[in-house]
């Protein structure tokens, strides 16, 4: 049995699922391109680091320079008591000379300290405003494509939200093996082996519909055979506490949160369909065995 949404890497990368045979509209390379620019833009603007004005710069130079001056008088005096040398031309001006310009000096950094901290607040301030601003915008634009597209694929109001299982494998020995990512943090490294991705499904006549804002998939309505609740273990690794998540949706004792924002389920929902004689599944969380069953029609047998 071949899960829908399952990719196999066993000889490629390419990041073809098991169903790819089933979409029937998919993003053009303009249609890609410019989610993909609205996505770069929507990060870059987090991202953007506040620029310091040039008249604070300047200023800082300035004073740094004063201060090497007046540092190298100083090196200067404390050399010629010690050898007791006139060599330095510097020391042939009066002894209250040098003092004058490390006191000018000490007082222009001060000067230059309290207006660049002025300056860096009013800076931060400014640019906090301007960068909200601007990642509004963005994430503006890019929701309103992403509804386009959503448009496109048939999702309305009426569509249903239920998140899915996905992963890649691998077959060895004639076994499939689940292939675990992971990110290298500080003290351990952060793992990643099934996702519970948000998909949105609805009826049209006499098909199921699948869909976002990449692509749609059909599956004829009198393919599905049953579902079923089954036993085991997985780490979903989509969920990091998301404002728009419905209050108590992962209330349930077969749904544990873990510290590292993922969610371990023990119980997961398989419905499958038999297509072209062979047979397909689409995994579902613990948790949206509600959607399952009023949206397939179906009661939850007892798997394995």
């Amino acid at each position: 049995m071949k899960n829908i949404f399952a990719t196999n890497v066993t000889y490629d990368e390419n990041n073809i699922s098991d169903g790819d045979f089933l979409i029937v509209e998919r993003l053009s390379q303009d249609e890609e391109k410019k989610l993909s620019e609205l996505e770069d833009n929507t990060f870059n603007a987090s991202e953007a680091s506040p620029r310091v004005k040039k008249s604070v710069v300047i200023l800082s130079t300035f004073a740094m320079i004063l201060l090497i001056i007046s540092l190298s008088l100083l090196a200067a005096m404390i050399e010629s008591n010690v050898d007791d040398t006139d060599n330095i031309s510097l020391l042939v001006a009066p002894p209250f000379y040098p003092g004058i310009i490390i006191v000018v000096s000490i007082s222009v950094l001060v000067a230059v300290y309290i207006y660049s901290r002025k300056e860096v607040k009013k800076l931060k301030e400014s640019t906090k405003s301007e960068k909200n601003q601007k990642i509004s915008e963005a994430e503006r634009q890019l929701e309103n494509y992403i509804d386009e597209l959503k448009k496109k694929h048939g999702i309305t109001e009426d569509s249903r939200e239920i998140e899915t299982v996905s992963y890649s494998y691998k077959i060895k020995d004639g076994v499939e093996e689940v292939e675990k990512f992971s990110i290298p943090m500080i003290f351990k490294k952060l793992v990643f082996t099934y996702f519970n991705i948000p998909r949105y499904f609805f009826i049209e006549g006499e098909a199921f519909y699948i869909a976002d804002e990449y692509m749609k998939m059909e599956i004829p309505r009198r393919s599905l055979k049953y579902a079923c609740m089954n036993d085991g273990n997985m780490d979903l690794s989509g969920f990091y506490g998301d404002k728009d998540v419905p209050p108590g949706k992962y209330d349930s004792p077969h749904v544990k949160r873990l510290k590292n924002g993922h969610l371990s389920i023990d119980r997961y929902i398989s419905v499958v369909f038999e297509i072209n004689g062979e047979e397909y599944c689409i995994y579902f969380p613990p948790y949206e065995q509600d959607q399952v069953k009023e949206l397939f029609g179906v009661q939850l047998d007892r798997g394995s």
